[in-house]
């Protein structure tokens, strides 16, 4: 009977032993997760504020070219009036005063078109930049 016990304790504390380790193996892989979780929110958000930088520079390029054409207006106000004549008194019909057309191809190039001086230019959509 003596033996048994001895046996017995024996089991015991090796079971306890593999326990414990075991409690520090899933400590462990819990604070592996956290830290996993914690890194995948601030690549989310790092993300997040990447397609805003985008989207601002996007804005940027779109603003400028429009700084630009607006001081071409400015500097030729003939070839205004002669560009809304020819395009039907630019009731808001998608054109410019520049007399280019607003719209892309459809697949991601820019539709070009020719303006009164004859010289082509490309014309993009704001979804286009986005992309």
């Amino acid at each position: 009977m003596n033996k048994l016990n001895k046996l017995n304790q024996e089991l015991v504390a090796k079971q306890e032993k593999t326990n414990g380790q075991h409690e520090i193996t899933l400590r462990r892989l819990e604070k592996q997760k956290n830290e996993l979780y914690i890194g995948f929110q601030k690549q989310m958000d790092y993300i997040n504020i990447l397609k805003q930088q985008k989207l601002i520079q996007s804005a940027r390029a779109i603003h400028e070219i429009q700084k630009q054409e607006y001081y071409t207006m400015l500097e030729n106000p003939q070839k205004v009036i002669l560009d809304l004549k020819l395009n039907g008194g630019g009731g808001g019909g998608g054109t410019p005063a520049s007399g280019r057309s607003i719209r892309s191809a459809g697949n991601g190039t820019p539709k070009t078109s020719n303006n009164l001086n004859g010289n082509r230019k490309s014309v993009y959509k704001f979804e286009d930049l986005i992309d």
